[in-house]
């Protein structure tokens, strides 16, 4: 997938504050920065981006190369659920395993910031396990995160 000056979908431009991204994905793409430096945004951008492209609607970007998907996950911040007796972090771990279960080649997952809800260690564990895992499911998968990662794999 790759995208040339990639707006956030929302934002007015005759307000201006937007920045054009342009993102070349082969694989994984992994989204570091600052608070407030537009991670975020980044990523509900290219999901817009590419739900719009494969239903072949314009794209708000100067090009956009979009890929067949056959699916397009997003896993956003996760509540707790008190009538079930579940913490947020095992609704958070849930609804992972429903993402890794269902993801095939020709998917694109988009996480966002996950394990905020356990000690940073931990956490970093756990989300380099999920990175493994999809990794090797060969899908494109876009991981915005504030944990510090190691290197992965070769």
């Amino acid at each position: 997938m790759k995208i040339v000056g990639l707006l956030p979908y929302w934002i007015n431009m005759a307000e201006g504050g937007a920045v054009h991204n342009t993102i070349d994905m082969q694989s994984l793409f992994l989204l570091t920065g600052a608070n407030g430096g537009g991670k975020s945004s980044l990523l509900r951008s290219i999901c817009a981006a590419a739900l719009l492209g494969i239903c072949g609607l314009t794209v708000r970007a100067e090009s956009a190369l979009i890929p067949y998907f056959d699916s397009i996950m997003l896993h956003t911040k996760s509540y707790d659920s008190p009538a079930d007796h579940k913490s947020s972090f095992q609704v958070e771990m849930s609804e992972l395993r429903s993402i890794i279960t269902r993801t095939t080649q020709r998917s694109l997952v988009l996480v966002d910031e996950i394990c905020r809800g356990t000690e940073a260690a931990k956490g970093t564990c756990i989300a380099g396990s999920i990175i493994e895992t999809l990794d090797s499911i060969g899908c494109l998968e876009v991981r915005r995160s504030m944990l510090k990662f190691c290197r992965i794999g070769d």
